[in-house]
């Protein structure tokens, strides 16, 4: 797992609060009340906090031990220190449980029990995971959103993708959350709201795995940067042959 530092959560901390205070309700509108919310990878617990100001009532959040207790949003308590590249502890059952940009974080041996883990704390999983090429640190387990809808679809949660259309153009969200974020739900949260199951009906399986255009200009512009510099070695290099090869050509004059 990557330490991000204080650094780190103070810069992304306004973008999360507006992530989060755009996409909790849109949640909310598709299951209903939510009471109770468990977050892997809480980071400084913003998102969990905003889901406090929504109604829920008990949360909890789990990250490394790295995370300053002071910059938490959510009660001490509410925290669990974890190294998330071990099994998690035993947890009761939330209405929610909650992983954004965490997973590609852990081991790649861990992907099936982190599946296992999630659907086991809460009937609807809010996910997000980083893709293969997105850029970060201690990204070591990238891959497509289809490859997690399938995991968790073997376990019986549907892939509901109802999110990413609402905020695909909107640039004061954030880029993955607009490029990754799903969410999966089992049968008995199916059942207890139309909406959901009307999203589950109506999500293409066949287009899952995307690429966010803000996502595509950063490697682009990385890739064309890349190019310039090799463009520009090639460039001294060469012309470190061509004086070479006149030096080399008067001294076999003289």
């Amino acid at each position: 797992m990557a330490n991000y530092d204080k650094q780190f959560y103070d810069e992304i901390r306004e973008t999360s609060r507006h992530a989060a205070r755009t996409i909790a309700p849109m949640v909310l509108d598709l299951i209903g009340p939510v009471s109770s919310v468990v977050d892997i990878g809480c980071g400084n617990a913003i998102w969990l906090s905003v889901w406090r100001e929504l109604g829920a009532t008990r949360t909890l959040g789990l990250d490394g031990d790295h995370v300053d207790r002071a910059m938490l949003e959510i009660p001490v308590d509410d925290f669990i220190p974890r190294d998330l590249s071990q099994p998690l502890p035993a947890l009761a059952r939330h209405d929610l449980a909650m992983t954004l940009e965490v997973v590609e974080h852990l081991p790649p041996e861990r992907a099936e029990s982190i599946v296992d883990e999630l659907v086991a704390l809460a009937p609807v999983v809010l996910f997000s995971a980083a893709t293969p090429g997105q850029l970060g640190d201690g990204h070591i387990n990238l891959e497509w959103q289809d490859v997690w809808a399938e995991r968790f679809e073997r376990r019986g949660y549907r892939t509901i993708d109802p999110i990413r259309s609402r905020v695909w153009r909107d640039p004061s969200i954030s880029w993955w959350y607009q490029q990754n974020i799903l969410l999966f739900a089992s049968e008995e949260a199916l059942a207890a709201s139309p909406k959901l199951r009307e999203q589950a009906d109506k999500t293409d399986r066949n287009r899952l795995s995307v690429v966010h255009p803000r996502q595509y200009m950063i490697l682009f512009e990385l890739s064309q940067k890349s190019y310039r510099e090799r463009a520009a070695l090639a460039r001294e290099v060469g012309l470190l042959r061509q004086r070479l090869a006149a030096l080399t050509g008067s001294n076999e004059h003289d």
